[in-house]
Formats: structure tokens, sequence, C-alpha cells
């Protein structure tokens, strides 16, 4: 009889929550334009409880522009998700491959 591998342990494969991937959930209608260089990947307004993920590339951070930051959790890194922001008044947050999140797109 052919003997089988045992399967590989779950902790082998590379977790998910340390990839550069960006998760936004609405707590309320949120207007956000998310870019990439100069390609637009979504833009609408997410209602309550909608979420969307995107994954950073090394080549240009994630460009998040939101119109209602207090209202939008991001989750970044494996990071707890928090609000964008505190306020009504519209963020700009870029997203980089290593991690980073700046105001602007110069480091």
């Amino acid at each position: 009889a052919a003997r089988q591998k045992p399967a590989a342990p779950a902790q082998a494969v590379k977790p998910a929550s340390k990839a550069p991937l960006l998760t936004l959930t609405a707590r309320a209608d949120s207007w956000l334009r998310i870019s990439e260089g100069g390609k637009v990947l979504y833009q609408g307004i997410m209602k309550p409880g909608e979420k969307k993920e995107f994954r950073v590339n090394a080549s240009a951070p994630l460009r998040v522009r939101c119109g209602n930051p207090a209202a939008t959790d991001a989750a970044w890194f494996g990071a707890a998700a928090k609000a964008l922001g505190g306020g009504k008044n519209p963020v700009t947050k870029y997203y980089w491959s290593d991690g980073a999140v700046t105001d602007t797109d110069k480091r």
C-alpha cells in the first residue's frame, strides 16, 4: 500500500493577515474612490455593512479617498480595523506594500 504524505500544518501557509491586503468596511453610507497609479479600482458609495478588499502591489501605493472617514473602517496588514478618520471631512490615505500608511504619495 502506498503511504500518503501527512497534510502540511496550517501554520506552514503564509498568513493572509500579513499580506498587503486592505479591507474597507462601511458602518454608514460612505463615498470612496480607490486607485492605484492612474487606474481607478473602485468608485462609489458603500452601504452599511458592505466590505471591499484590495491587494496592494509593490509598484504603487493604493490611494484611498473617503468622504465619510469616521464611518469607514480599514483593516490593514493584519491590524485591527479602525476608522479612516475622526470627522466628516474627506480624507486621503496611501497604503504601501511594505505596510506603511501615509497621507501623501511621497515617502
